[in-house]
């Protein structure tokens, strides 16, 4: 994913200025798009490769709170809470993240970053799987098995 580019290319490297780059919340373009052809940059320029996962793990976390808050709305209990843990995940992630950053990417703050990503997927993915099943219930009528198909 986009951490591999970032990994890669070295791009926590440049820009170790947090919430902003360089003073700047969008850099500028000729920063962004400085390489032939234009789409290389989003795979080889280490500015809009770093650009990209912040504006990625933003939209993330804003997304995990939504999702925490409208599971706590509709459906309180096993739910919500565990859309609050992944929400609280997404959070520490992301400050796992900004501390990477900041202190120029200390391979122990580098590994324990792409470690905790397995962390956050894996709740994620527990989470998805937990709301489809309740989901399945409530189509149901309650029951968590479906009836058997006829292959007839």
């Amino acid at each position: 994913g986009l951490g591999a580019l970032v990994a890669g290319l070295r791009a926590g490297w440049t820009f170790n200025t947090w919430p902003l780059m360089d003073d700047r919340l969008v850099p500028p373009l000729h920063f962004l798009f400085n390489q032939r052809p234009w789409w290389a940059n989003f795979f080889e320029n280490v500015t809009l490769v770093q650009f990209q996962h912040r504006m990625i793990a933003y939209l993330v976390l804003v997304a995990a709170a939504a999702h925490a808050f409208d599971a706590a709305r509709i459906a309180p209990g096993h739910l919500a809470r565990r859309a609050l843990a992944l929400a609280a995940l997404v959070a520490m992630q992301a400050l796992i993240g900004i501390t990477t950053l900041v202190l120029a990417v200390p391979l122990w703050a580098g590994l324990l970053h792409q470690a905790f990503a397995m962390v956050v997927l894996a709740a994620a993915v527990i989470n998805c799987r937990r709301l489809c099943e309740r989901l399945q219930e409530s189509r149901l009528g309650g029951s968590s098995r479906a009836a058997p198909v006829s292959r007839t």
